[in-house]
């Protein structure tokens, strides 16, 4: 049994009931004829996807039980989707000498970035039927969006969060006519985050901003959905949005004991951050957010939980 068969047996229980309240609302109709058998996992989108070419990530690390980092602990949802498949990443490949796995996530990225990451797969590749290709970005553009109030009115704001998730529906769309098979993630409420409840509170008055947040990333999702191509046999969809709201609305049912602080210390980066930095009572998997903003390990678990399911659900 490799390490990732380990993670995902230990982080099974974990969530189920959400886990199934999410499976229930993903985008893909109809059964697989045959099962999908991926050749390639190439991903596509922001921090929360990524696997550094040094093992670390974004969310929280893992360590072996010598203490030391250990890439197949506590892995992000992308990597154990490839796992999934039998596939790794060149970030933790193992003694797997040509790794199936492609990143192209980067830090930071927006909607615009996925196309220029998009085009750069292109530049030498090309994308088909064997391919599963992973999309999920968002984040950043909706705290972009946010910084810019109230200098800018809530309308404005709210359109311009649609036109970013038309904007990353036409890149999904682009891949599935270019023969891609793809699932997409929806953005976790940003308006449910630690960061969007501190921002409630130091700004109070007559627009709520954590309100202010989750209306920003309706508005994205809402357009992101409406817009890809859905035929029931290209695209899948992961509702990470919905996962969210179950989650932060009854965080023990749904297997957590903090689903409204960061699990890592704010003295620590989050590529940095370990078992070893996190607040009095996290456990990584045991709080819902790592940071102010993004995922934990835990959450990336059911998130990889969900993904696999609709991989293998979705008529590919």
């Amino acid at each position: 049994m490799n390490r990732f068969e380990v993670c995902r047996r230990a982080w099974r229980a974990c969530g189920v009931a959400i886990g199934l309240a999410v499976l229930a609302s993903c985008g893909g109709s109809g059964q697989q004829v045959e099962p999908f058998a991926p050749t390639r996992v190439l991903v596509f989108g922001d921090e929360q996807s990524l696997l550094q070419a040094d093992g670390k990530k974004y969310a929280i690390n893992g360590l072996n039980t010598s203490g030391a980092l250990d890439c197949a602990v506590f892995p992000v949802w992308t990597q154990s989707l490839a796992a999934s498949f039998g596939m790794v990443f060149p970030g933790c490949r193992g003694d797997v000498a040509e790794p199936q796995g492609h990143m192209y996530a980067t830090v930071n990225a927006k909607v615009a970035d996925v196309a220029v990451q998009i085009d750069g797969h292109l530049g030498g590749d090309r994308f088909s039927r064997t391919d599963l290709v992973t999309v999920f970005a968002g984040l950043h553009d909706i705290l972009d969006l946010y910084a810019q109030f109230p200098g800018r009115s809530r309308d404005d704001l709210i359109r311009d969060a649609s036109a970013a998730g038309t904007a990353l529906a036409a890149q999904i769309n682009r891949i599935a006519r270019a023969d891609g098979r793809i699932l997409y993630v929806t953005l976790q409420d940003m308006g449910r985050t630690p960061f969007a409840l501190a921002e409630r509170i130091a700004n109070p008055g007559d627009i709520d901003r954590a309100t202010l947040l989750t209306d920003l990333t309706k508005s994205f999702n809402d357009s992101l959905k409406f817009s890809v191509f859905n035929d029931g046999r290209l695209i899948g969809q992961v509702s990470e949005d919905e996962l969210s709201v179950v989650v932060t609305n009854n965080p023990v049912g749904s297997g957590y004991i903090n689903a409204t602080d960061a699990a890592c210390l704010d003295t620590v980066a989050l590529l940095d951050c370990t078992a070893l930095t996190l607040v009095t009572g996290a456990t990584g998997i045991n709080f819902y957010w790592a940071d102010k903003t993004r995922l934990s390990a835990g959450a990336q678990a059911n998130l990889a939980q969900a993904a696999q399911v609709r991989a293998r659900g979705n008529p590919f």
